[in-house]
């Protein structure tokens, strides 16, 4: 795991610049719109978190925290991925929210997405503020299992039954933009 512009915290983050080999991505986000209209004081992400996710390695469903702008990037390299998506508790009706965390866990994602290596995803609306997402831990991927909405259009070349994909290392670079920012040089120079 790699963080770079920062640790964040609820209330912000002492930012540091992103290393250049990052923001050669920049422009393609740009041109494809993906942190348009956030922030005008942030047109570029200003966070980076890298993972290495090994075969059979997941992610518990979670909503990414208060600090961020509801807008995530992510790049998906080396291997594919099945990201499923929860409605969150605090936006299901009143009777549907009274569930333990072992309930959460065991429930059915009410959607899934194919995420191949080399795509880049985008989050943000309601996807981004009402569902929790998260990665099951297995290490094989039954593509005819779950709703993933984005099936016909992910699906390998070539393939022309719905297979079963192994698992192998996925790497992720999961951009954001933190809004409160301090930068070190501001910090320092405070009285």
């Amino acid at each position: 795991m790699f963080t770079s512009g920062g640790i964040v915290s609820d209330r912000g983050m002492i930012g540091e610049p992103l290393p250049v080999w990052l923001s050669y991505l920049f422009p393609r986000f740009r041109e494809a719109g993906v942190f348009e209209g956030m922030d005008a004081t942030h047109q570029d992400p200003n966070h980076c978190l890298v993972n290495e996710y090994l075969a059979g390695q997941g992610i518990m469903p979670h909503k990414d925290g208060p600090a961020y702008l509801p807008t995530v990037a992510t790049v998906t390299l080396s291997s594919h991925c099945v990201l499923e998506f929860y409605r969150h508790p605090e936006d299901k009706d009143q009777g549907e929210r009274e569930s333990t965390t072992e309930e959460n866990r065991a429930q059915e994602p009410e959607f899934s997405l194919l995420i191949q290596p080399r795509s880049l995803l985008v989050l943000k609306e309601d996807v981004y503020k009402k569902y929790m997402h998260g990665i099951r831990e297995i290490t094989k991927d039954d593509l005819c299992k779950g709703n993933i909405l984005n099936l016909p259009e992910a699906m390998p070349q070539g393939v022309e039954e719905t297979p079963v994909l192994e698992r192998g290392t996925r790497i992720s670079l999961t951009f954001r933009i933190v809004q409160k920012t301090l930068s070190t040089k501001k910090l320092f120079l405070r009285r």
